[in-house]
């Protein structure tokens, strides 16, 4: 087996945990793939706003580019037939790992279909009509549901996780009620 140093973590690891890269001469990358992840995480977290340019460009390229979507959606179609109990098992694992995220939202659809809450057909946040999903903000509290629209709902969940992402990168850090840090 063929083994490579990486240069940020200084282990040596087998050369499948090295990304491929033509410029090389080995033809993979100097750092391994869990360096690569780290300082990916790490330069998303310090530049929220690089991300969400990116995802915005992927998003506009996949709406607009009908080959890049069928080719994607064929991949994904290809890749289910090969595991046929993938999907299942994710979703199954999900419940079984978020059990409040799974009971709160069974609450709510209980509760619209027997008419005790009833969803709104605007956005709380900006307004617009269409698809308008409900956000639990906790979960504990099952039918304390905001009615957001698909593109506010998103936004809320990527405010939340990045909030998460940061507060787990520096634990040290005490935060002012000003939102700066001591």
């Amino acid at each position: 087996m063929i083994c490579k140093m990486c240069t940020k973590c200084r282990l040596e690891k087998p050369i499948d945990d090295f990304h491929k890269h033509h410029r090389e001469k080995d033809g993979h990358r100097s750092t391994c793939k869990k360096c690569e992840y780290e300082y990916e995480k790490e330069r998303r977290l310090k530049n929220p706003q690089v991300q969400e340019r990116k995802n915005e460009l992927n998003r506009y390229r996949y709406r607009t580019n009908s080959e890049l979507r069928k080719k994607m959606n064929q991949q994904s179609k290809e890749y289910m037939e090969k595991h046929p109990g993938y999907k299942t098992k994710i979703n199954n694992d999900y419940r079984k790992r978020y059990p409040e995220k799974n009971t709160a939202r069974a609450s709510v659809q209980l509760a619209l279909k027997y008419k005790k809450i009833v969803r709104p057909d605007t956005c709380e946040k900006c307004g617009e009509t269409g698809r308008i999903e409900g956000h639990h903000a906790d979960y504990s509290k099952p039918l304390d549901v905001q009615w957001l629209c698909q593109k506010c709902h998103k936004a809320e969940h990527m405010k939340i996780t990045i909030q998460k992402e940061r507060e787990n990168i520096r634990p040290g850090r005490v935060r002012c009620i000003f939102g700066g840090r001591k």
